[in-house]
């Protein structure tokens, strides 16, 4: 076999940015990757894409497009040519060397606002102050924030809400949304129709354009791109009254195509639920059907958000003490495995909710209907130990992270 070098090899030049994207199932990418075309790059940066055969970009497209997605942001803010990246640093600040956090968005549920709030001096500023009734989740997606509203409850004392917040609110009616503004505050729009939410809860970005959302009266998990195409429901379940299927806090991982959500159950039940899919449904099956759904975890007190950072999950739980109103960490389970007992890494939260993890800082910022929002460090990160960060003096629900190359 002749194992030349093409021409173009001899032409193009070394020192431009280039991304070289190998797979992990198939030992002829990897071995010609790594053993031939990077060195002749040496200030190429290679990503590997787990799952996937020869063809990466149409096996896993959605992986392929947040790695793109990434480099071409590194490109405009470069961090380190040269480095090898696989699928835990893609989205792993800590191990990329992102930025820190300079600052959170915090929302405000009763007065309706979105806050900024300052890590180094703990200033806060409104961005927003018409977010609508009940905004919980939040995501900033290249200069725009998105959040969910819960919407306009009705009053009914028989309705088995939260304890602390909605006792006595019906959350039934289809009035939830999706919004977007500006982080300057300006161009404030909808970002689907009025009616194709109910209960909009925790809000999360794939990396490359597409939102991902729990719906918690509409016992659903649904996904939009940015401009507001392509709604879809991923899981539908049926609700039977027990608040068992619910769906509430919701995380995606891209490279390795997985859905997480959590289904929290009554109240201080102790029937709280971490749940596993694919970020597509298998062909021949709906939303409602679907067979690839994993419990990974059951029995939690009441979970609420959570965030994937590596091979790590790390997620909030407002359920009732010892184990509840913490901040929990559990190894990523491989697949059809049961998730480990969690880690617990904080407690005493007034009802925990919103959570940001900081890799780089060593960090995870938590929020809570009390009002406050608290920076826990992660076991061999930050040596600071956890402190409030801020009282917004009303229950705070979502937060994020803002780094410099997100603004």
């Amino acid at each position: 076999m002749d194992r030349r070098p093409p021409a173009w090899y001899q032409t193009f030049p070394d020192t431009a940015p280039t991304l070289l994207i190998t797979s992990g199932d198939t030992f002829a990418s990897r071995e010609l990757v790594h053993d031939e075309v990077a060195s002749r790059f040496p200030h190429a940066q290679t990503a590997c894409v787990p799952a996937a055969g020869h063809w990466p970009h149409v096996e896993q497209p959605a992986a392929v497009a947040c790695i793109l997605t990434r480099f071409i942001a590194d490109v405009e803010h470069p961090y380190d040519q040269g480095k090898v990246m696989s699928h835990k640093d893609v989205f792993n600040p800590a191990t990329r060397g992102w930025p820190m956090f300079q600052e959170l968005l915090a929302l405000g549920v009763g007065s309706g606002t979105i806050y900024r709030v300052g890590l180094t001096d703990g200033r806060v500023d409104a961005v927003y102050d018409q977010a609508g009734p009940f905004p919980d989740g939040v995501v900033v997606e290249r200069g725009t924030v998105f959040w969910t509203t819960m919407g306009v409850p009705a009053r009914d004392f028989a309705a088995k809400g939260e304890e602390s917040l909605d006792y006595g609110l019906d959350y039934s009616q289809r009035n939830g949304g999706l919004h977007a503004v500006g982080l300057d505050g300006s161009d404030a729009r909808d970002v689907i129709a009025a009616g194709a939410i109910t209960t909009g809860k925790q809000l999360v970005s794939d990396g490359a354009g597409t939102l991902y959302w729990g719906d918690r009266e509409g016992c659903r998990v649904s996904r939009v791109r940015v401009d507001g195409t392509g709604l879809t429901d991923l899981v539908v379940n049926t609700g039977d009254g027990s608040l068992l299927q619910e769906c509430v806090g919701v995380t995606v991982d891209p490279v390795r195509g997985h859905l997480y959500w959590t289904q929290k159950g009554p109240a201080k039940g102790g029937q709280g639920r971490i749940f596993r899919a694919g970020l597509e449904i298998p062909s021949g099956e709906t939303a409602s059907d679907r067979t690839d759904i994993e419990v990974l975890w059951e029995h939690l007190p009441e979970p609420i958000d959570l965030e994937i950072r590596g091979d790590w999950l790390y997620w909030t739980d407002r359920g009732a003490p010892p184990k509840g109103n913490t901040l929990n960490r559990a190894p990523v389970p491989a697949s059809g495995e049961k998730g480990a007992d969690p880690e617990v890494l904080a407690d005493g939260f007034r009802e925990a909710i919103g959570l940001a993890v900081d890799g780089e800082a060593g960090v995870v910022y938590v929020s809570d209907l009390g009002g406050q929002i608290r920076s826990v460090p992660i076991p061999g990160g930050s040596r600071l130990g956890p402190r409030v960060v801020a009282e917004l003096h009303e229950p705070v629900s979502g937060i994020v992270g803002i780094r410099t190359d997100t603004k």
